[in-house]
């Protein structure tokens, strides 16, 4: 964190997976990340990102890849208990390789 802060919440998913789109989430723990307090999140973790406050937020989200590359990412909805592919719903390639 640069500046602001940015409110993690973190999920385990209660569900076994058979339905294929549906998931089923609980909320396991919230992080507030500001200058001085980060998070670390492996890929397997699920997790939600909310801005907090009045003062702009500058945060730097470092990765493995681009994020067009990332294309095993799940996107989650826990209120309509919904689980899509997040690239493929939401993110357009901006580079060729």
């Amino acid at each position: 964190a640069v500046s602001g802060q940015e409110l993690n919440r973190r999920y385990e998913r209660i569900d076994d997976g058979s339905v294929e789109g549906r998931a089923t989430l609980r909320e396991t723990g919230q992080v507030i990340v500001e200058p001085g307090r980060g998070i670390t999140l492996m890929p397997e973790d699920i997790h939600s990102i909310h801005t907090r406050g009045t003062e702009p937020t500058r945060h730097l989200h470092l990765y493995g890849l681009a994020l067009e590359r990332l294309d095993g990412r799940l996107g989650f909805d826990p209120e309509a208990g919904t689980v899509t592919r997040y690239n493929r719903a939401y993110m357009q390639p901006t580079a060729t390789r």
